[in-house]
């Protein structure tokens, strides 16, 4: 509802960088609902509005472009579209780097190192554990400014081990999560289901470690 309110006000507006803020939000909501053909369709309009004024407009339109490109990538890679994921990833990582190492699009985070989160990211709904980890070693996960997306972005890489049956990884990627960002973690779905698969089977001698964490997250241990 958030999302689409965003959305309205900024088309009654006849503001195209506030309607692509509120398509940005609704892309995820519409990927998480399984609408995947609306959530394309929805951030094509999107970075079709903005690139008239790309030329002549402040570096966040085109920082938000981008972030557009990036959820459609996360939309095909939901859906096990490797290639359409991955170039659409290479679209909005080049406007990342052209924007260079310093810029950060606030409402998005979009910036050249939460592009290697992006990647590890398509790794991960793709399947493919091994390149979602090469892709997190790539970087830095401390030059992400904001710490919920830091958070967030551990949270994809113990997604990683999780597939790869990696326990003890797992639990300590969550750990680090919670400790980067409380709330970011208590409101994961993700890092939820894989924490009650670690309480009902501990990495060994980590049962009481499992425990404090389900506890610091809010989830029964």
């Amino acid at each position: 509802m958030v999302a689409d309110r965003a959305l309205t006000e900024g088309q009654e507006a006849d503001d195209p960088y506030v309607a692509a803020g509120g398509a940005w939000a609704m892309v995820q909501a519409l990927r998480d609902a399984g609408r995947w053909d609306e959530a394309v369709a929805l951030a094509t309009d999107a970075t079709r509005a903005l690139e008239p004024h790309l030329d002549r407009a402040p570096a966040d339109w085109r920082g938000l472009w981008g972030a557009l490109h990036a959820e459609v990538a996360y939309v095909h890679a939901r859906r096990g579209r490797h290639g359409q994921a991955w170039q659409a990833w290479e679209r909005a990582d080049r406007v990342a780097r052209g924007l260079g190492s310093d810029y950060r699009h606030v409402q998005t985070s979009f910036s050249t190192a939460v592009m290697g989160a992006h990647a590890a990211t398509l790794g991960v709904e793709l399947r493919r554990s091994g390149e979602a980890l090469r892709a997190a070693e790539s970087f830095d996960a401390k030059t992400i400014p904001s710490l919920a997306r830091r958070s967030r972005h551990l949270i994809e890489v113990a997604r990683a081990h999780f597939q790869r049956e990696e326990r003890h990884a797992v639990w300590v990627l969550l750990d680090r999560a919670e400790r980067t960002a409380s709330e970011t973690i208590k409101y994961n779905g993700f890092a939820r289901e894989m924490l009650l698969s670690l309480a009902a089977q501990p990495p060994a001698g980590m049962r009481v470690d499992v425990r404090d964490l389900c506890q610091r997250v809010g989830l029964p241990a």
